[in-house]
């Protein structure tokens, strides 16, 4: 079975908007995934992709002039960004799937019709 990595090259998909998990009761939880997607759009920069992280590109925005930190203040903004890319790629950590806006992030490619490829859960990076 092939990963996500290797099923985007082979579309040729070069725009992606990385999914994660972000909001949570703890600041500190928050800091830990910040770096988990940042991590992960380093490696997916040096494959050769154009990742785009709201998590990665908002936190410290988010942080310096307190705005809020879940899905409803920033829905607009991730659409925008969800139009731009070709595909979703979802990173895989242990709570993925109880996250609500990465589910709604995932809503929102399908109904654009775009494909959701996922990262190795085993490896926690792409």
């Amino acid at each position: 079975m092939s990963t996500g990595i290797e099923q985007m090259k082979e579309l040729g998909v070069q725009r992606i908007y990385v999914i994660s998990p972000y909001v949570h009761d703890d600041e500190e939880v928050m800091d830990v995934r910040y770096e988990e997607a940042l991590r992960a759009c380093g490696k997916l920069l040096i494959e050769g992709f154009h990742p785009l992280s709201v998590i990665v590109h908002c936190h410290p925005i988010a942080k310096v002039f307190d705005l809020p930190r879940g899905r409803q203040f920033w829905e607009d903004y991730d659409n925008t960004f969800i139009t731009w890319a070709q595909a979703g790629y979802v990173l895989c950590f242990d709570y993925w799937w109880t996250s609500r806006g990465s589910k709604e992030d995932i809503h929102e490619l399908w109904s654009q019709k775009k494909p959701v490829f996922y990262s190795d859960p085993m490896n926690h990076v792409p």
